[in-house]
């Protein structure tokens, strides 16, 4: 997969083998069987199938039988640790292509679509791990937050802090005097802070874990027009950006997967 890719994007890089490494120390991944059994009992239908042409049907089928089911969850748990039989690797390596038209009726959308069973693997992984990759999809960073917590929380204090000052220089030296006034510029900057402190903050949201992801996301298009109506959203996919942003050439005029992109 990561030589066809590297093959049709040039200026990509494969990641490095520090970053794909397994961690010394660190436990293999461990899939449960209940998430197992919760893809089995809701397997989609009508899917195309991969390079072997296997369907979500034969999997059904496999399923139904409970040496199958073992069968196919230590295939799943192996693809969790990222060990397979070479055999097998060789069978299930290659990828099926499926273009699809753009709404321009020019160019198209390649695809590249992975066996069945290794569909199967990725699906229970993702039903494991759901309801954390949502959770960090959809919300800030827990240090994010507490950042802007804090800040909020010194805001308001600058703040009370700036009003009190301002009601005891009125209180000694007058509403006119300049000290009231230095501290009347000083109350009106602090309440300007705390405002920005207030402000909501926009983080990028992706519901691709989230159960109703699509209802969720019109949603979020719905408000952002409430909030703005005068903005407008569009298509961002309307060409293949990456092949066509600046990036370092050969002698050849090519793109250099080992050249810095400006």
């Amino acid at each position: 997969v990561v030589a066809n890719y590297l093959g049709k994007t040039p200026q990509a890089r494969a990641p490095p083998a520090s970053v794909t490494a397994d961690e010394p120390g660190v436990a293999r991944y461990e899939l449960k069987r209940k998430f197992f059994n919760k893809f089995a009992k809701s397997l989609p239908r009508a899917r195309k199938g991969g390079p072997t042409q296997v369907d979500y049907e034969l999997v059904r089928i496999i399923t139904e039988s409970t040496d199958g089911a073992d069968c196919l969850f230590n295939f799943c748990t192996s693809v969790g640790w990222g060990v397979m039989h070479e055999r097998l690797k060789r069978l299930e390596d290659d990828l099926n292509a499926v273009c699809l038209w753009k709404d321009d009726g020019v160019s198209c959308r390649p695809l590249g679509l992975c066996s069945i069973f290794t569909r199967s693997a990725e699906r229970c992984i993702a039903l494991q791990e759901r309801d954390w990759a949502e959770q960090f999809c959809t919300t800030q960073l827990p240090e994010v937050a507490k950042a802007r917590a804090e800040a909020l929380e010194d805001a308001t204090v600058t703040t009370a802090t700036a009003e009190a000052a301002y009601t005891s220089r009125c209180i000694t030296h007058g509403h006119g005097s300049a000290e009231a006034t230095a501290a009347l510029a000083d109350l009106e900057a602090a309440e300007a802070a705390e405002e920005r402190a207030r402000a909501p903050v926009n983080f990028p949201k992706n519901y691709a874990f989230s159960k109703n992801g699509t209802h969720l996301y019109a949603h979020t298009v719905a408000g952002w027009h409430g909030t703005k109506p005068e903005n407008a959203t569009i298509s961002g996919d309307k060409e293949n950006f990456y092949n066509t942003i600046a990036q370092a050439l050969t002698a050849d005029n090519k793109p250099d997967p080992n050249g810095s992109t400006p």
